[in-house]
């Protein structure tokens, strides 16, 4: 262990020795007596692969003299311990991160085997011609399983044949009809008619179903509810002979439901594979009656149990299903991989341009997808449907698409809707490891207009099952009231503010001498209260494009109409009312925040600084409101904004955070000034009061924020609700770099739940 380092000198025969020579060699060495510049001790593989014991405690190897070689050694034999392997620098079979996973883990799971390149899905199973199914394994993708705690790895393909063909009496007509392509592709239930016996027979089972149109097949899972039923479908579900995935089809009323014989498949510790055509039983006691064959979860014990006349250790693990016709296996679907599965979403989608749809700003998108947690401080996703389709798919009008996250935190988007997986915590595309976080819809000009987020809180109310969490917010608005007007989509529009600021809209659908126009915004503040008598009169003005130069307009802040999906059974709504703004260092007047309503409940706005007289006293909240019939919750008064400062050159005022947080930080005073920040979107927070002056002033006042209501349906739903979001306050003007933070608008969050 040489140093890794040259001599800066080398004397000659008869050369004087000078003092600054030596010092100068002496200083050099010394300086390199550190770890960067002393060899290693892998000069070549054996002494790479040495190491020594250092015993263990109490007989300790204390062997003198010990050399920094000899220490090397015995930290490689102590990190070889934990390794497990042969040698010390060999990947352990389960890293620590890996382990997290395993701890109490249950006795019988899938630890690995053969998956999707893009996402990790697994895909060990496949259906085999000739009424078989086969495990793919190899010695470079083993199939491993724990069984009772038992590992057990397989390197070669494990096959069944002579499985049991589809019975007779086994159709029936789909009666169901749609309102497009992509709705009969997302339908999760069919009615139907003119059911056989095989299909009747099965009532509150699930099975394995074919529907052909024309070219196109699909296999999908689902519960036989009544003879005129089949509910809780899984589209998309299954892979077919090629072991490729076979996606949903679009479907018309009229076609032919297939029940296939559905097949459980198990893989037994010998090495071999069983089969169940009766659906398995999970419970912590043994069924009552039972057939020889017949599978059984003891939810005590955790491992699997045959019934062959008594129930015994199957010493086998289930490892998916597959499908026969009457001459073939045609499809099959692999169990999951043991995972740590996780409920962790923090994601919230922010903005959406004609393209894009990210996350918000400056938050903390934490996310659980397929057991790995994905921990991203301030990341913003985004999901650009230009480059983020899923390889095969292309851009359709018309269409809505659906945001996913792979377990390294790449975004997809596809067509092809998420389903619910109750063992692993979320919403999950079909025949990928890719976790859905939300939607948005591709308009018929195919730009993006919408968004929503996906959630999943069925196990916060386990008697149905919620679908879509849908973000209703002000980022899109509708002008009525206008005179003769003309634009084209992406011309863009100015308006005023009662406090002054001007705020861009950009139009969305071309429109030819109309009286409305629908544009989007950017930012936090929207002018749009409606006039009345005796106000400043409201106005578009054109920045670019070629339509109409100006015109007046009324309009009504955010507002539209919610349809409520067919089959919803009732809607859980929270929304806040918008905040108000900070008034500035001359506590010039903020703007209040607007009213936000849902089917005639409302959740009041926030006052702004100063508001009416420049005082200096701090905003009143948005009060709390009585519940309206048809619902049943509560409602939270929002906070109170903070008064002025009465001393010169104080500091603004943080704005009031409204039940989700987010309120504008205050303004610097003159020593160190900066502007006072706007409350976080979407949020009904308070903007920031503007800082004061050393010599003249106190700085103003903050915005208060909006009353936060929450509420749930009861009796039966309206077809529409309308709503409006309240606006975010105007910040105070006048005051330069010492001007109040505008508040946020308030935001409707909708979800959805069916049975």
């Amino acid at each position: 262990m040489a140093g890794l380092f040259s001599r800066l000198k080398i004397w000659n025969p008869g050369e004087d020795l000078t003092a600054s020579d030596l010092n100068a060699e002496f200083n050099h060495f010394l300086s390199n007596i550190d770890a960067e510049h002393s060899e290693g001790y892998s000069a070549n593989l054996s002494e790479m692969q040495t190491v020594e014991n250092p015993g263990g405690l109490g007989s300790e190897n204390l062997t003198q003299p010990i050399s920094v070689a000899d220490e090397i050694q015995r930290l490689r034999f102590a990190i070889n311990r934990i390794v497990g392997k042969s040698q010390w620098y060999e990947s352990p079979s389960i890293n620590l991160e890996g382990l997290e996973s395993f701890v109490n883990a249950p006795a019988s799971r899938v630890f690995s085997g053969q998956s999707s390149a893009l996402s990790g899905f697994p895909k060990y199973l496949q259906a085999v011609g000739s009424l078989g199914v086969r495990i793919n394994a190899s010695v470079s993708t083993p199939m491993s399983v724990y069984i009772a705690n038992a590992l057990y790895t397989f390197t070669a393909n494990i096959t069944l044949g002579g499985l049991s063909s589809s019975q007779t009496g086994n159709t029936a007509t789909l009666s169901s009809s749609f309102s497009g392509d992509q709705a009969s592709r997302e339908a999760t239930q069919f009615s139907i008619s003119s059911a056989g016996a095989a299909i009747s027979s099965q009532v509150g089972k699930q099975g394995i179903f074919q529907i052909v149109n024309g070219s196109n097949t699909e296999y999908f899972l689902g519960t036989v509810a009544s003879s005129t039923l089949i509910t809780g479908i899984k589209r998309g579900y299954f892979f077919d002979t090629s072991n490729v995935a076979m996606p949903p089809i679009a479907l018309t009323t009229g076609h032919t439901i297939t029940l296939l014989r559905t097949t459980y498949v198990f893989l037994n510790s010998n090495g071999t594979l069983s089969v169940s055509y009766n659906e398995p039983t999970y419970a912590g006691a043994a069924p009552t009656s039972a057939v020889n064959g017949d599978y059984w979860f003891d939810n005590n014990t955790a491992t699997w149990k045959v019934f062959n006349g008594t129930w015994i250790d199957s010493n086998a693990i289930y490892v998916g299903m597959c499908a026969q016709n009457t001459t073939q296996t045609i499809c099959a679907r692999s169990d999951n991989f043991y995972r740590n599965f996780s409920d962790v979403n923090s994601i919230s989608l922010s903005t959406v341009s004609n393209t894009t749809v990210s996350t918000a700003d400056n938050v903390t998108n934490n996310i659980s997808v397929y057991g790995t947690t994905i921990k991203s401080d301030f990341k913003k996703y985004v999901w650009d449907i230009t480059t983020n389709l899923i390889s095969g798919e292309s851009e359709t009008s018309s269409t809505y698409y659906y945001l996913y996250l792979n377990d390294d935190g790449t975004p997809y988007m596809s067509f092809i809707k998420p389903i619910s997986e109750m063992s692993m915590y979320g919403w999950y595309h079909p025949y990928e490891a890719m976790r859905c976080v939300g939607y948005a819809f591709n308009d018929a000009s195919s730009n993006l207009t919408q968004n929503g987020m996906f959630s999943f809180l069925s196990y916060y109310y386990p008697d149905s099952l919620p679908t879509v969490t849908r973000i209703i917010n002000n980022q899109s608005v509708t002008f009525f009231g206008l005179t003769s007007f003309t634009a084209s989509a992406g011309d863009v529009y100015s308006s005023v503010t009662s406090g002054g600021t001007v705020v861009n809209y950009t139009v969305t659908t071309s429109v030819t001498s109309s009286t409305s126009v629908t544009c989007t915004y950017t930012g936090t503040t929207n002018p749009l209260n409606s006039p009345t008598t005796g106000t400043l009169v409201m106005s578009l003005t054109r920045v670019t494009g070629s339509g109409t130069a100006s015109s007046n307009y009324s309009t009504v802040v955010g507002s539209g109409t919610y349809i409520t999906p067919k089959n919803a059974k009732y809607l859980r709504i929270r929304m806040v009312g918008g905040g108000g703004g900070g008034s500035s260092n001359t506590y010039t007047a903020a703007g209040s925040g607007g009213i936000t309503t849902f089917g005639g409940q409302s959740a009041n706005g926030g006052g702004g600084g100063g508001s009416g007289t420049n005082s200096r006293a701090a905003p009143l909240p948005g009060l709390a409101t009585t519940i309206q019939s048809g619902f049943v919750g509560y409602s939270l008064q929002g906070a109170y904004g903070q008064p002025a400062p009465t001393n010169n050159g104080s500091n603004g005022q943080n704005g009031a955070s409204s039940y989700f947080g987010g309120g504008g930080g205050g303004g610097g005073n003159s020593n160190a000034p900066y502007v006072a920040y706007n409350a976080a979107p979407n949020t009904g927070s308070g903007g920031g009061s503007g800082g004061g002056t050393v010599s003249t002033d106190g700085g103003g006042a903050s915005g208060a924020s909006g009353a936060y209501v929450e509420v749930r349906t009861t009796g039966t739903l309206s077809p529409t609700y309308s709503y409006a979001i309240g606006c975010g306050g105007s910040g105070g003007a006048g005051g330069g770099i010492y001007r109040g933070g505008d508040g946020a608008a308030g935001i409707i969050i909708v979800e959805e739940f069916y049975q």
